[in-house]
């Protein structure tokens, strides 16, 4: 019997440092066992719960299961629908609870960086483009988010680039045209930025209006400068970036503290502690420092040498040894939310396509966040259409490309996975065998963070 038939139970057994465990996932509680329970558990996973019942075995370690089974757990089914919980509110949180957008105000960018994916010689993306966004489009999509913002006391206005500040006169005239145009409701500024291009009038502006700056710079000299060159003439950029930080800071220190973050993009063969220790030195505390791993699918595989220092650790950028903390905080609240999952459920990840995250491209196509890449099977509309409800339900409901896997996945409650994650990118195309391949890693994830938990509470197990 296959598993949808309510037969083998939705339970992952493994081995870890020695002893033996069991998660059960619609308890949401992991057990420690004996060896000779685990054999036992992994018997009954693998002939189902029908033909277990019927071995009638005369054994205490047969009893204790069939106790376990008694007790609620190995329940064998835990979702009767995969349908986002979400779903009934697209109309009536489109029409007017759009809480966010972003502006792809330029394609260009004056730098050239490794791992940037519209700066790589792997096409998979386009590369940087000297287009920029025009008013017209800026100012229909910013009269788009007034018009369906109207139930929502703050928003945001996020502007994308490229580099952002190679367009300023656009920000600057949507920044001044939102503050004319609102005058009841809380609108808070941000973009990320290279730190290149921050002449003294352009930082005066963005301190008088309050602009959240997150600023990439991957720390040290040699680091920086091995990965971010400017594009025109390869030179490095280091000292242009960290020479405006160092302005910032002096001529508005309580700006900096408040408003400006930094986005250092690491590989596995660099030190994260180093890197934190630069960004200390300049009086940086730890928690705005945003670190990121570096995507491959910018690398120049050609002239990189990652791969020459260290492959076991660049390896581990796919497959981590150890989850970040912030990850880890977040899975373990998961866990500790012992509620039963309701019967027609979906797994983490999609938020509403638009709602919080509406991007806007330089010709005015809606995506549903910044994060995905420019393909057609994320545009859910634009400015002059709006957004197309049918295709932002499809998207919300990513887990019906997979419905039966997620209908008897031991990994659900963890999953985080949205329709960013399932384009391939060969045929532009969202496709079920792709969601699959993400699948994999998140229960690879799943069965990182219970290793990690079992760790952290060894002395309770």
């Amino acid at each position: 019997m296959n598993k949808i038939s309510g037969d083998i139970p939705i339970v992952k057994a493994f081995v870890y440092n020695g002893g033996y465990y069991m998660y059960d996932t619609c308890k949401n509680q992991l057990l420690s066992v004996t060896r000779e329970h685990y054999i036992e558990i992994v018997e009954l996973l693998r002939i189902g719960m029908t033909k277990y019942k019927a071995l009638n075995k005369r054994t205490k370690i047969y009893t204790d299961i069939l106790m376990l089974i008694n007790k609620g757990y190995f329940n064998s089914i835990f979702a009767e629908a995969i349908i986002h919980p979400e779903s009934d509110y697209i109309s009536s949180v489109l029409d007017r609870g759009i809480n966010d957008i972003t502006l792809q105000v330029t394609r260009d960018c004056n730098f050239n960086c490794r791992y940037c994916l519209y700066a790589a010689k792997s096409k998979l993306e386009r590369t940087h483009e000297q287009v920029n966004m025009q008013w017209d489009v800026a100012q229909k999509s910013l009269d788009y988010l007034i018009t369906h913002s109207k139930d929502v006391d703050k928003i945001t206005v996020a502007f994308y680039g490229g580099e952002p500040l190679l367009n300023f006169n656009l920000i600057k005239s949507s920044i001044d045209y939102m503050n004319e145009k609102l005058n009841t409701k809380s609108i808070v500024y941000n973009m990320t930025i290279n730190g290149s291009i921050l002449y003294d009038d352009i930082l005066d502006y963005l301190v008088s209006k309050n602009v959240f700056l997150t600023i990439s710079l991957d720390g040290p000299e040699e680091i920086q400068n091995r990965h971010r060159k400017f594009s025109k003439n390869g030179k490095p950029t280091f000292r242009v970036v960290v020479d405006n930080v160092i302005k910032i800071k002096k001529k508005y220190p309580s700006y900096f503290e408040s408003n400006v973050k930094f986005i250092p993009v690491g590989f596995g063969d660099e030190k994260y502690e180093e890197i934190v220790s630069f960004f200390l030195e300049m009086g940086v505390t730890e928690d705005k420092i945003i670190y990121l791993p570096a995507g491959m699918e910018g690398i120049d595989y050609i002239q990189s040498n990652i791969f020459d220092v260290d492959t076991t650790r660049a390896e581990n950028m796919y497959q981590p040894s150890k989850l970040d903390t912030k990850v880890l905080t977040l899975l373990e609240r998961i866990y500790m939310d012992k509620c039963a999952m309701p019967r027609k459920w979906h797994h983490n990840g999609p938020c509403i396509p638009g709602f919080k995250r509406l991007f806007v491209d330089t010709e005015g196509a809606f995506y549903l966040c910044e994060k995905v890449l420019e393909r057609k099977e994320f545009i859910i509309g634009d400015i002059y259409t709006g957004i197309d409800k049918n295709k932002v339900d499809q998207l919300l409901n990513i887990g019906k490309l997979t419905e039966t896997r997620c209908m008897s996945c031991w990994a659900s409650r963890f999953c985080n996975i949205c329709a960013a994650y399932c384009n391939d990118v060969e045929t532009d195309r969202i496709t079920s065998q792709q969601k699959h391949l993400e699948c994999d890693r998140q229960e690879a994830k799943s069965l990182l963070f219970l290793k990690q938990y079992i760790d952290k509470t060894k002395n309770e197990y």
